[in-house]
């Protein structure tokens, strides 16, 4: 049950992103589907899985002319176009692609699904 006088501060100290910005659903690469829910690391280094921050613990799609598409809270989706070649080099690889390293400080890709989560996880 979600305590809704709380709730609010919870989310502001989460640095939580607004409804425009945050990210509820990810088309996910059919070779990374494993859990039923698209995981990444917190941008202040909360990993699910222990990886690293720069790593794609789940990989987006790619079937969408090199993009996926994504929806936000607020409703609205996009389709996005991937732009690091090392992203499409993952995509293109005959195996498992979970928990694969994406580019330090600089993965373009993955700074975008960063933006559309919350900076601190847990959150406090």
């Amino acid at each position: 049950m979600i305590d809704t006088q709380t709730a609010g501060i919870r989310q502001a100290r989460s640095g939580a992103p607004g409804p425009t910005q945050a990210l509820v659903f990810v088309d996910e690469h059919q070779r990374s589907i494993q859990q039923g829910g698209f995981s990444i690391n917190a941008p202040n280094g909360f990993s699910p899985i222990g990886t690293s921050l720069w790593t794609w613990n789940s990989f987006p799609a790619t079937r969408h002319n090199n993009g996926g598409t994504v929806r936000f809270a607020d409703g609205h989706a996009v389709a996005w176009q991937w732009r690091e070649p090392n992203t499409l080099r993952i995509a293109g690889l005959n195996a498992w692609i979970v928990a694969q390293p994406a580019v330090p400080n600089t993965d373009r890709d993955l700074l975008r699904f960063l933006a559309g989560v919350p900076r601190t996880l847990p959150i406090p």
